[in-house]
């Protein structure tokens, strides 16, 4: 009993998607009276469903697990009407089903840019409301993340071919000595699955990269991630170096990070802010 308190509290931090833990879920001794993983799940679905109707307490190790799982984990096991396979095999972090989906729905006669307006962003702005909401957490964004990015490999060219209009550009990077970029490259992915055009200019980018890089578009967006409270000052020397090419006016600017805020966003005279991913994309579509 010890060790499967220990193993559902394990899984229940890790937060990863469905898909991930359902192999975890059916070596369970508590679970297996209740067959496979699929109904595993869709038993704790069940429990959870009539512990928030009947407003009961949970009791049991079964009920305690329903309740507590991040929603989500279970939900996504289950067909949902309201998105269609590609988007759920999005949000599952089911790259494979990703890449499977998409091709069929091009051989289908699907064009790129549906496929991206239908089914790839309204799955990564519900990724984005999920972790608004705490039933998402990074990991479960991350793997959503990589998971579109596969589709986007294959949709890119075609788009690129097509003449398709982007919602706008991105220029991204983490500033000049700091050399993180998990967050960054996760706000890149939700940028691009929500149909940003975006370029990546990795880490340790200097001010000068990041001018030379946006001069290619005007209403270009500079997204600046910073990590290190050491590097957050490289995020005013690039809105420095804008006002001293007397181009400031011809950009936005947007900054992140965990040490960074949004008084500090005020303060070095960015246009906006955002502490997390999914909020950082519709902060974009504001521009």
């Amino acid at each position: 009993m010890v060790a499967e308190h220990r193993m559902s509290d394990t899984l229940w931090r890790s937060a990863n998607a469905s898909y991930r833990c359902r192999c975890v879920l059916k070596k369970l001794v508590i679970l297996k009276p209740f067959g496979n993983s699929r109904s595993c799940l869709r038993k704790l679905y069940n429990v959870r469903r009539e512990r928030e109707a009947e407003k009961r307490p949970a009791t049991g190790l079964t009920a305690w697990f329903a309740v507590n799982l991040p929603f989500s984990m279970i939900n996504f096991s289950m067909p949902d009407p309201a998105f269609s396979n590609l988007s759920q095999a999005v949000l599952a972090g089911n790259a494979p089903a990703v890449v499977e989906e998409v091709n069929r729905l091009l051989a289908e006669n699907s064009s790129p840019q549906s496929i991206m307006d239908k089914h790839l962003i309204p799955a990564m702005e519900e990724a984005g409301r999920l972790f608004e909401e705490s039933e998402f957490f990074v990991p479960d964004l991350m793997i959503a993340a990589n998971a579109m990015k596969e589709a986007m490999k294959i949709l890119n060219p075609l788009l690129k071919n097509a003449g398709t209009t982007k919602l706008g550009r991105v220029v991204i990077g983490t500033v000049q000595g700091d050399m993180h970029d998990i967050g960054k490259n996760l706000v890149a992915a939700m940028l691009e699955g929500g149909g940003f055009e975006v370029v990546d200019l990795g880490v340790n980018v200097s001010p000068e990269k990041f001018v030379d890089a946006a001069r290619e578009k005007d209403g270009t967006i500079i997204c600046l991630s910073a990590l290190l409270t050491t590097t957050m000052p490289m995020m005013k020397k690039v809105i420095e170096k804008l006002e001293s090419e007397g181009i400031r006016s011809n950009y936005r600017v947007m900054i992140g990070g965990a040490p960074v805020t949004d008084d500090y966003a005020r303060k070095i005279g960015a246009d906006g802010y955002s502490d997390n991913a999914g909020a950082a994309v519709t902060l974009a579509k504001t521009f």
